[in-house]
């Protein structure tokens, strides 16, 4: 049954919600479990969603509910909780006065525009996670993704980040 149901998802990404199947956040949500436990086990189909005709992965509610009650599956639950604990807890590295360059990006979806932009005197905050706190001299705060294709910090010329 191909076609779009409205601007959000296909007709088919409707069909699987229907059957039990949803994203890895719905899932996560109704069980209760962390977005990272749902994907662990892997995905059952794709979906096209959203406007620009994204791929979005699709989980079975049922088989992650009947693992979850399985002694494997909450030994699993519970190092996926302890490791997220300890990313949480790691200790924050901060790179000041630091020399940042991105690039921000313009023009359309089909025509996309990339301007490269720098800034000297930041501070780059690092909690370990995938993405990093900029905080250029100015005082306007933006988060990147520590492996974001143009962006890099420097601190005395030697490169921390990128």
């Amino acid at each position: 049954m191909s076609g779009y149901n409205g601007f959000s998802k296909s007709n088919n990404a409707v069909a699987a919600e229907a059957n039990g199947r949803f994203p890895a956040s719905e899932c996560a949500k109704r069980l209760g479990v962390p977005v990272e436990f749902v994907r662990a086990q892997g995905t059952s189909e794709w979906h096209h969603t959203s406007k620009h005709y994204n791929c979005t992965e699709f989980f079975d509610l049922d088989s992650i509910r009947e693992h979850l009650e399985t002694d494997e599956g909450r030994a699993q639950l519970d190092a996926i909780k302890a490791e997220l604990k300890t990313k949480k807890s790691a200790p924050e590295t901060v790179h000041a006065p630091a020399d940042v360059k991105w690039l921000e990006w313009g023009g359309t979806r089909n025509h996309p525009k990339a301007t490269e932009m720098s800034a000297s005197g930041a501070t780059v905050t690092d909690r370990g996670g995938k993405f990093v706190e900029v905080t250029l001299a100015s005082g306007q705060t933006f988060r990147k993704g520590r492996d974001t294709r143009g962006f890099e910090v420097s601190v005395n010329g030697k490169r921390v980040i990128g």
